[in-house]
Order: structure tokens, then sequence, then C-alpha cells
């Protein structure tokens, strides 16, 4: 019995959309961060967050996975070699033993396929749309776009004739909210890593001045999704998920 419809979740990079002759279009972002997983022998200082070390030597991110398992993040330049990790870590392990349980090399990218949609086969999740981390939203994003497209799939199958308007919402819906998403994820990231010497003492003083407007210190932590449109044919729907505000 044929399908009724491919979905494309399988990442960013996608043999779905390779197959519909989907482009991948570059949003000018790419960085490469050394990401390294440890196990400590005692439980190091973490406040429960993420520290992110705005640095333009090196930036970084740590933060605690769980009971004395932790994670250090670590921007590598282009054309550097990976690095050795224990003059890394040396600074927050302060002569706490580590076993290093995961070593691996990240390119974050941020890129968007054009079109998400080939008759009956989608593409979701990082298949559709990559972006930089620094905003925590990639995997939200993934699980919008299958909020969005499975009730209208389900009704499209359920309607004699189908209702291929309504799956053409799909990517209409969805693109402009994650190319902001992206947008947002692009200026966290430069500013966090952006410039060095010069650009980063202009970046300095900046962010501080910015950081003094009132409410923008409040609206930075809380670190929330930009607002998802409402779904044309069915506004009084449940709201977007996984967004507040």
């Amino acid at each position: 019995m044929p399908a009724s419809a491919v979905l494309g979740c399988d990442g960013a990079n996608s043999t779905v959309r390779t197959l519909i002759g989907a482009q991948r279009l570059d949003l000018r972002f790419a960085e490469r961060w050394l990401v390294v997983d440890g196990v400590c022998e005692s439980d190091l200082e973490a406040w429960g967050g993420v520290h992110q070390v705005c640095d333009p030597r090196r930036a970084a991110s740590f933060m605690q996975l769980g009971p004395q398992r932790y994670r250090w993040e670590f921007r590598l330049f282009d054309h550097e070699p990976l690095l050795d990790v224990e003059p890394l870590l040396s600074p927050w392990l302060r002569g706490t033993g580590v076993r290093i349980v995961r070593r691996a090399e990240y390119t974050f990218r941020a890129a968007v396929a054009d079109p998400w949609r080939s008759g009956r086969t989608f593409l979701l999740g990082d298949a559709a749309h990559e972006t930089p981390p620094f905003i925590g939203q990639g995997l939200g994003a993934g699980l919008r776009d299958a909020y969005n497209l499975a009730w209208k799939l389900a009704a499209d199958l359920q309607t004699p004739g189908g209702a291929p308007d309504l799956l053409d919402s799909y990517e209409r819906e969805r693109s402009p909210h994650v190319r902001a998403q992206i947008r947002l994820a692009k200026v966290a990231g430069w500013a966090m890593t952006g410039g060095q010497d010069r650009a980063a003492a202009v970046r300095r003083v900046v962010l501080g001045a910015i950081w003094r407007l009132p409410g923008l210190k409040g609206l930075a932590l809380r670190s929330t999704s930009p607002r998802c449109a409402a779904s044309a044919p069915a506004a009084a729907r449940a709201p977007c998920p996984l967004s507040r505000g």
C-alpha cells in the first residue's frame, strides 16, 4: 500500500531534501565548535543554567547535564586544528579529575530549505532549517513544524479530494517564524563571539549600554521564541507550543 505522505525529518544532511530538489539557502552564519562531555570526580560550581564566556580569543559555553556530568563548548577558528582538551577544561576543573565521555566537532550553521514541500513530501526540523544554538530553539522549531503540519495532513486525508491549500499553508506559516528565530540566534551568536580586538571593545561598550535599557534584561533572560502567527484556516486552534508571550 503506497504511503499517503512522506515526512523528511532526516536532519541537516537530509537525503529527502536532496531527492525533492530543494535548495539549501545559506543565511550567512557558520562557526566551528568543539563539544566536550565529561564526568567529574566532584561537583563543579554551576548555577543550573548555561555559562556563556564572551571572550573574543575563545568563546565558550559551560553547563551541567546531570550529577557530576558537564558539557563544555569551545569555538574553533577557521583552519584551526582540533585542540587538546585538557588545557581548555583546566580553568573549570581546578584540580578535579575528569573522564571525557564525548568529544565532537560541530559546525553551527544558519540555513533554510527552499521549498519545504514537493507534492506529498514535506521537510521538517533540521531538514528544513538549521539555526545556531545560541537561543536554544532548534528542537522547539522542529516540534512546531510537526505541530503545524500534523493536523493539516490529517484534515487533508479526511477531506474528499484533499485540501491542497491547507497543506500549502505549512511552509507559508512556518518559514517566516523560523527565519525570525535564526535572526535572533545570529544576533546572540555575534554578542558571544563576534569580532576581535577593536571590534570586541566596541561590542563590549554597545552591549553594556543596551543591557541597561529598561526591561531589556528581563526580556533577554526569558529566552522566548518569537510569537507564532495564527494558522490561517484555524486561528482559534490551540496556541503554538513552546512559545510564551
